[in-house]
């Protein structure tokens, strides 16, 4: 007997070894994650990185992981809604203070990428940082931010107004749409050579998506399919019909006389052809890309974070700190 569990536990060792050196950023869903969990005793432990992980997250609620005496990761406390400029000098501010000297790899989601770009060009933190990872961080922007600010605007300014009123700082929303990354973002906060950038993009079918993400899942595709005058899928169609019966103005949003005006004349090689519609509920996948590009994931912008999911996201991020550390970082 003791022979056959001996057997079963070195097939097992060879095959998460193998998976793992095969494809180290292949598919993670509910199976690999209760593998990884069921058998992680027979499996090989990852080794530390060279630099300490930051994780430039705004809701994520991951905790301090060390190595001995040693801390490896840390979680930064930037303002969740402030502005990308304030959210940066908060997130160079704690690793100054935690890390006086030395280089840090920093592991983002979503608008964390941005943060640690702006902090790299604009806060001369580029010798202190030797990755960024992002993981479904909007680039270029996201249309519903374009969207959101246009309707605020034009007929919902009491949001803003109440937001203000609360003490809630709604700028992070206007810093992400696509007209500001574009225009302003993009051409002023420039990658610096010192720093290897990479990142991951997430999609799934619309029925996987967390049910409020449907929503916004459809609203996104069709913005950015309309942009580029490509037909609209039924399951769209199907959406937006359901979210306009409770909104009449998105019609007018998807015409030529509303929302594009407001993204008139604005660059377009951020929106590939054939990635258009290709969204994981909030940030589009031609957004999400930059520097090197690691691969797509089947996960919404929830299950990149390991919210409500099948996606294996602890196995995923163990995946990404274990790759940093073969690569010498």
């Amino acid at each position: 007997m003791s022979r056959c569990l001996l057997v079963i536990s070195m097939a097992l060792v060879l095959l998460c070894a193998q998976g793992r050196a095969a494809e180290p950023f292949g598919p993670f869903n509910l199976r690999t994650g209760l593998f990884r969990r069921l058998f992680r005793p027979f499996a090989e432990r990852a080794k530390p990185t060279r630099y300490p992980i930051v994780l430039a997250h705004g809701i994520c609620g991951f905790d301090k992981v060390t190595w001995g005496p040693i801390e490896l990761l840390f979680t930064s406390d930037v303002p969740a809604t402030g502005s990308i400029e304030a959210r940066a000098e908060q997130l160079a501010k704690e690793i100054r203070q935690r890390w006086p000297e030395g280089k840090v790899n920093i592991l983002c989601h979503s608008m964390g990428g941005l943060d640690a770009r702006y902090m790299i060009a604009k806060l001369g933190m580029g010798d202190r940082v030797a990755t960024v990872t992002q993981v479904g961080t909007p680039n270029h922007g996201t249309l519903l931010s374009d969207w959101f600010v246009y309707y605020a605007r034009r007929g919902y300014v009491s949001v803003e107004r109440l937001a203000r009123a609360l003490g809630i700082d709604l700028t992070g929303f206007h810093d992400l749409s696509v007209a500001h990354m574009e225009r302003e973002f993009n051409p002023a906060v420039q990658d610096d050579p010192r720093v290897s950038y990479r990142s991951f993009a997430g999609s799934q079918r619309l029925r996987n998506y967390f049910l409020p993400l449907m929503a916004t899942h459809a609203l996104n595709r069709s913005l950015e399919k309309t942009l580029l005058r490509q037909q609209l899928e039924p399951s769209d169609r199907a959406a937006l019909r359901a979210l306009q019966a409770g909104d009449p103005q998105l019609a007018y949003a998807l015409s030529q006389k509303g929302f594009q005006d407001v993204l008139r004349d604005l660059p377009s090689a951020w929106l590939q052809p054939a990635l258009a519609g290709r969204t994981d509920g909030l940030v589009g996948m031609s957004s999400a890309r930059h520097g090197q590009y690691l691969g797509d994931l089947d996960a919404d912008h929830l299950d990149e974070m390991g919210w409500l999911t099948t996606f294996d996201a602890k196995g995923f991020y163990e995946a990404v700190a274990a790759h940093l550390a073969d690569e010498g970082y």
